[in-house]
């Protein structure tokens, strides 16, 4: 269990994707990469907003990259325009994702209007070394 703990959710993906290969139709042996990792947290009981999971989503350092070009060069504008180039939507996308399940649309309004409201204290901020700005205060929902 100390080994386990002691390492990030990318170490343990990083360590059981290296395990993994699978053979194409030429009969090749082909290792898979790593795009993004995902966590999913399991409520061990229904809280007050009917909050069942929450599952995480970030993309991998080298897939990072793919997003920042995209950025600096508005890559994902000209995807939009041209359906030429749908295809390789898959570089556009978040960095980040954070799905919460809940049982059904009241919850999902409840919970929705508590993130919303939701505001970090200066302490709490700098207490995970982040810094205060109106910005960091509160969440942004896209």
């Amino acid at each position: 269990a100390d080994e386990l703990y002691a390492q990030t959710d990318l170490d343990l993906g990083s360590r059981q994707l290296e395990r993994f290969m699978w053979q194409d139709k030429s009969q090749s042996w082909n290792k898979a990469s790593l795009v993004a990792n995902f966590v999913e947290y399991d409520a061990l009981e229904v809280n007050e907003w009917g909050v069942f999971k929450c599952i995480s989503r970030i993309k991998a350092e080298e897939e990072i990259w793919n997003k920042v070009v995209d950025e600096i060069f508005e890559i994902d504008n000209i995807v939009k325009r041209e359906k030429e180039l749908r295809h390789l939507s898959r570089f556009v996308k978040d960095v980040f994702g954070l799905k919460i399940v809940v049982g059904d649309e009241e919850q999902a309004r409840k919970c929705q209007t508590k993130l919303e409201n939701l505001r970090f204290s200066d302490q709490a901020l700098l207490s995970h070394g982040v810094p205060v700005t109106g910005s960091t205060k509160e969440l942004a929902f896209v």
